[in-house]
């Protein structure tokens, strides 16, 4: 899953919600602040699920014949895009905008907890409203396009975006209530496998 869904998906702990929206740059669990590391673990417990859950297999499938094994890639940010035009039907309250001024307050309070030049590299998540506009998840593709080994636009995806809209959403709408039960789950006693350090 990308930024916005991770951000969604956060409990209220304002460290575990920044370790669980910087998760794929974090390469070792040791020496984190104990939230910052559940969070982190919540991210790759989350990112597990979404991987493995039909909906989302679905979804990637219908962008495989034209984006190969990108197609995972593109879903994750093609599903906030979903996630940020119809915020009504997945956010809890407010508006999105509202939403992301809130995750940001919290980001921004926490952020010097990250390790090494992540604090610097992040400075504000404030650019996830830009997802609720095909031209912000188009320079997301382009990004991540540009980040790739290999030559590749990701931007191919923009297209299926809008041809499978519906289908898209209504595979959303199926994984996004099982990703929040690995947020409650996580929430639980250690013993109860929450993966809490």
């Amino acid at each position: 899953m990308n930024y916005l869904a991770h951000a969604m998906l956060s409990p209220d702990d304002d460290l575990v919600m920044v370790g669980n929206l910087v998760g794929d740059f974090v390469r070792s669990l040791d020496g984190l602040p104990p939230r910052l590391r559940q969070g982190v673990v919540l991210h790759r417990r989350i990112d597990r699920v979404a991987n493995e859950h039909p909906a989302f297999r679905r979804s990637a499938q219908r962008l495989v014949p034209t984006m190969g094994h990108y197609a995972r890639a593109a879903i994750d940010i093609l599903y906030d895009h979903l996630l940020a035009r119809h915020f009504d039907d997945f956010g809890d309250t407010g508006s999105l905008d509202s939403f992301v001024a809130g995750i940001d307050r919290r980001f921004q309070s926490q952020r010097l907890h990250l390790p090494g030049d992540l604090s610097t590299r992040w400075e504000s998540v404030a650019w996830l409203s830009s997802y609720a506009h095909t031209e912000g998840i188009r320079r997301s593709l382009h990004r991540l396009s540009q980040r790739s080994r290999r030559d590749v636009d990701l931007t191919v995806a923009m297209p299926l975006l809008e041809a499978y809209h519906e289908a898209f959403k209504e595979d959303l709408s199926e994984l996004f209530p099982a990703l929040k039960e690995v947020v409650t789950l996580s929430d639980q006693p250690a013993e109860q496998g929450c993966g809490r350090p």
